[in-house]
C-alpha cells in the first residue's frame, strides 16, 4: 500500500508545474509535495468512514500521515520562493488545517478531524487550479473512484478530482453536475465556477462549456437574473474563444476585468465571472514568468485579489487578502498598493462586522498599521 501511495504522489508531483523555480528547489518542492499527496492518499478514503477513521487499529497510521503533513506543508512555505505568496499561503493553510486535525483526533473526536482532512484538500485545489497543467496524474485516474471517496456526492468528488489531478474526470463529473435536473438551480452557482475555472484556467479550453452551460441555461426553473448571467457566460466564452493570443499577458488581463465590470449593474453580480476568470489566467501566468518589474507585480497582484475576490466560491480558502498585502508589500508606492490597502481595509472591516458591532482583531489592525506604514513612509 505504501509503494502505490509514493508511486501516486510521485505521478501527481511529476504532472504539476513547478515554472520558474531553481533546479534545486523545484526538487525540494516535489519532495515536499510527493509527502503531503501520499499523506492525502492515506487520510482522504479513511475520513470518508467515521469508523474507518477512529478504528484503534487505523491510529498510528492517521496520526503519522497528519503528522507529516503539517511538517511537509510547513516546509513548503517555509522554502517556497521569494515571490511566491501563494504557495506561502496555502502551504501554511494546509499545515494549520492538519495541526487541528491531529489535535481533534488526539482529544477524541475523530468526525471533526475527519471534516477538516476533507476541507486540507482544498488547499490543494486552489494551488493546481492556478496555472494551466501540463496534464492528468496518469496513475490517479482511478483513486476516487475505486475507494471510498465514491460515496461522497458528486461535488465533493470533483473538488477531489481536482485535487488529485484528474481534471478531464473533473470537468466529466462537473457536467454531470450542473445538467442533473435534480439539481437545484442554488446549488449551480458553485458547480459552474468550479467547472469554468478548470475549462478556463487549467485546461485554456473556454469552447468545451458552451454546450453544458446552453443545457443548463435551458432548465426551465431558473430564476431570470441566473439564467441572464448563465447566457452572458455563453457569450464570454464564444468570445473567448475566438480571442487571438495576448501579446501583453498583464495589458490583456486590464482589457478583460474592464470588459468583465462593464457587464455588472451591481457590486454582487456575477455577469463577469468569464472575464475574471481569465484575467485570472493570464496574471497568474504573468507573475510565474518571474520577468515583472515590481510595479508591474504589484499590479498583477492588486489585480488578483480583485479577480479572486470575484471568483472565490469556497470559504475555507480565499487568497484574495494574501494577493492584496503582497500587491503592498511588492512596492508600496505604486498605485496598485493604495488600491489593494483600500480594499483588504474594507474586505478585513466587513468579515469582523456584525450585530454586536466592529471587533477587528488586533493581529489584523496590527497587519494594517503595518502595511499603512510602508505605504506611508518617506
Amino acid at each position: 500500500m505504501l509503494l502505490v501511495v509514493g508511486s501516486l504522489a510521485a505521478a501527481l508531483v511529476l504532472s504539476a508545474p513547478l515554472r520558474a523555480e531553481t533546479p534545486e528547489r523545484a526538487d525540494d518542492t516535489r519532495a515536499r509535495m510527493a509527502e503531503i499527496f501520499a499523506s492525502m492518499q492515506v487520510l482522504l478514503p479513511l475520513s470518508v468512514d467515521e469508523a474507518a477513521f477512529a478504528a484503534p487499529e487505523n491510529r498510528e497510521k492517521v496520526r503519522r500521515a497528519l503528522e507529516t503533513l503539517s511538517a511537509n506543508a510547513d516546509a513548503m512555505a517555509t522554502h517556497a520562493r521569494g515571490d511566491d505568496a501563494g504557495r506561502r499561503y496555502l502551504g501554511r493553510s494546509l499545515r494549520d488545517d492538519a495541526t487541528r486535525a491531529l489535535a481533534r483526533y488526539d482529544e477524541g473526536r475523530p468526525e471533526n478531524a475527519a471534516f477538516l482532512v476533507r476541507q486540507a484538500s482544498e488547499n490543494c485545489v486552489a494551488c493546481h487550479t492556478k496555472l494551466e497543467s501540463p496534464g492528468d496524474s496518469p496513475r490517479a485516474v482511478h483513486f476516487v473512484a475505486e475507494t471510498d471517496l465514491a460515496k461522497l456526492p458528486l461535488a465533493e468528488q470533483a473538488r477531489l478530482l481536482v485535487a488529485t489531478r484528474q481534471f478531464d474526470a473533473a470537468e466529466t463529473a462537473l457536467e454531470r453536475l450542473v445538467t442533473d435536473p435534480e439539481t437545484p438551480p442554488s446549488k449551480l452557482l458553485p458547480a459552474i465556477t468550479d467547472y469554468l475555472v478548470v475549462a478556463i484556467r487549467v485546461k485554456d479550453d473556454p469552447k468545451r462549456p458552451i454546450p453544458t452551460l446552453e443545457k443548463v441555461a435551458a432548465r426551465a426553473d431558473l430564476w431570470q437574473r441566473l439564467r441572464e448571467d448563465i447566457e452572458q457566460w455563453i457569450r464570454s466564452l464564444r468570445d473567448l474563444s475566438t480571442a487571438k493570443p495576448a501579446a501583453n499577458d498583464l495589458a490583456a488581463a486590464r482589457e478583460r476585468i474592464e470588459r468583465g465590470r462593464a457587464l455588472v449593474p451591481y457590486p454582487a453580480d456575477r455577469a463577469g465571472l468569464v472575464d475574471s476568470i481569465d484575467a485570472s489566467r493570464l496574471l497568474h501566468r504573468f507573475l510565474d514568468s518571474g520577468t515583472a518589474s515590481k510595479r508591474d507585480a504589484a499590479e498583477a497582484w492588486y489585480l488578483l485579489g480583485v479577480t479572486e475576490a470575484e471568483t472565490a466560491r469556497g470559504f475555507w480558502v480565499s487568497q484574495a487578502e494574501i494577493y492584496l498585502e503582497t500587491a503592498i508589500r511588492t512596492d508600496p508606492k505604486s498605485p496598485s498598493a493604495e488600491k489593494a490597502y483600500a480594499l483588504l481595509e474594507e474586505g478585513i472591516v466587513l468579515d469582523y462586522s456584525g450585530s454586536a458591532g466592529v471587533n477587528v482583531p488586533h493581529a489584523e489592525r496590527q497587519r494594517l498599521a503595518e502595511l499603512r506604514r510602508l505605504i506611508d513612509a518617506p
